[in-house]
């Protein structure tokens, strides 16, 4: 079973990165990580996910660990998809979200 904890954070002059260890029946498979400056917390948080996604070149069943309620409310609660319905450009990183 593919299991993948994520973590995003930012400091104070805007410099963060992401992390996602991605591992297979409790075995390490990968350790993603990078760094960006001019960024926030939570699109550090997508981008772990992201990065986790993007790795599998198939469609994979998996599980996704994320200690951010912004990303696990906006997965779990479906907003994303009705902010992508309404077409609700107010929200913050539709870039990503959308990606």
């Amino acid at each position: 079973m593919i299991t993948v904890y994520t973590d995003g954070s930012c400091i104070k002059d805007n410099r963060g990165g992401y992390s996602a260890v991605i591992t297979n029946d409790g075995e390490i498979i990968t350790v993603l990580y990078q760094g960006y400056s001019d960024t926030t917390n939570n699109r550090q948080e997508i981008r772990g996910v992201l990065a986790a996604l993007e790795y599998f070149k198939e469609p994979t069943k998996m599980t996704i660990v994320s200690d951010s309620q912004y990303v696990v409310n906006t997965i779990k609660q479906k907003w994303a998809q009705k902010w992508f319905k309404e077409k609700d450009t107010t929200k913050k990183n539709l870039d990503l979200w959308f990606k």
